[in-house]
């Protein structure tokens, strides 16, 4: 199990006053490469005083995580064996065959091993932790990282699951995923440089709809997502966490505010207006116009010629009465 100095350690991470560093301050939250939150499908620890091997298999729908405490052995993965050692971290994406040789050691083993699900990550696929490209077998430094910890805290609250237990669990279960993200920094950029990627994304996705919002074909964020080389997942989480809506409901509300001003300065048929702003045909316009603004596009209209008109009145009516006075 955990020696000394990680129980230490430990200590020292649910310490409340260690959190915050002298001359720091807390700051709120940020971004987070984590798009969907993780549910935790199962967490174990595996000991054994004379070795342990598991066949060949994978998991349908779930990132599996390996962390080894004591002991040393294999892993194969898709056929390629990767040594490992007190401090690696294993990751296993979804449906990749892998097993796990440590029959050749007279050690004592301890092995987490945990599985996720239900969570995506920024640019890439439903439940896959790593990019395909990436080292899928990493070592972890046990003084310079919470990740022995989390483990820790993961196995224990989930085996005796006292008051509170599922908040641990789910807190401390993101806290890990970063951590490991934090192995990887060539696929995922620190803080500062993810939130100017972020406004960046979500300014080039508007500046791309504002241009194109007139088109009658269908605006695809894939396409647009894949020039920015990124998911559209991803794109939609930028464009949102930057103007707090998605970007198709702003492309709706783009398309009705320009036929507000086209209804209010001209007396084009509904159907030509209709299709300036991009619609194929006046029904659609008609129903996402009265959906946003409680009226139909000729009730608008004459309410806005209405107003029009008394305002107008009222200009002429001040004029006149300034004159008389004078």
């Amino acid at each position: 199990m955990l020696e000394n100095n990680d129980l230490e350690f430990l200590d020292h991470f649910n310490d409340p006053a260690q959190i915050v560093h002298e001359g720091s301050s807390v700051r709120s939250l940020g971004y987070t490469p984590i798009i969907h939150q993780p549910l935790l499908v199962e967490i174990g620890l595996m000991e054994s005083v004379q070795g342990y091997w598991i066949s060949n298999h994978s998991h349908e729908d779930a990132t599996e995580i390996l962390f080894i405490l004591h002991g040393t052995g294999s892993v194969i993965i898709e056929n390629k064996c990767y040594p490992v050692k007190p401090g690696s971290l294993v990751i296993y994406h979804p449906m990749q065959p892998h097993y796990e040789d440590f029959t050749a050691t007279t050690e004592k083993i301890a092995v987490y091993h945990l599985r996720i699900r239900s969570f995506q990550i920024q640019n890439l696929k439903m439940n896959q932790m790593l990019p395909e490209n990436a080292e899928q077998v990493s070592t972890v430094n046990f003084n310079n990282t919470l990740i022995p910890s989390c483990f820790h805290v993961l196995f224990e609250e989930s085996k005796h699951q006292e008051l509170g237990y599922e908040q641990i669990v789910y807190k401390r279960l993101e806290i890990l995923m970063l951590q490991i993200l934090r192995l990887y920094p060539q696929y995922f950029p620190s803080n500062s440089e993810n939130k100017k990627s972020l406004a960046q994304i979500a300014i080039h996705t508007k500046s791309y709809l504002d241009v194109h919002y007139q088109q009658h074909q269908d605006i695809h964020l894939e396409n647009l997502a894949a020039a920015l080389s990124v998911s559209k997942y991803y794109l939609s989480h930028c464009f949102t966490t930057y103007y707090g809506l998605p970007p198709m409901q702003y492309l709706k509300m783009r398309r009705i505010d320009e036929a507000k001003k086209l209804l209010f300065a001209s007396s084009c048929p509904i159907k030509e207006i209709a299709s300036c702003i991009g619609y194929e045909n006046a029904t659609n316009f008609t129903l996402h116009f009265r959906t946003q603004t409680g009226v139909s596009p000729t009730q608008y209209r004459t309410m806005s010629k209405a107003y029009k008109e008394l305002d107008s009145g009222w200009a002429t009516h001040t004029l006149e009465h300034s004159e008389k006075i004078l």
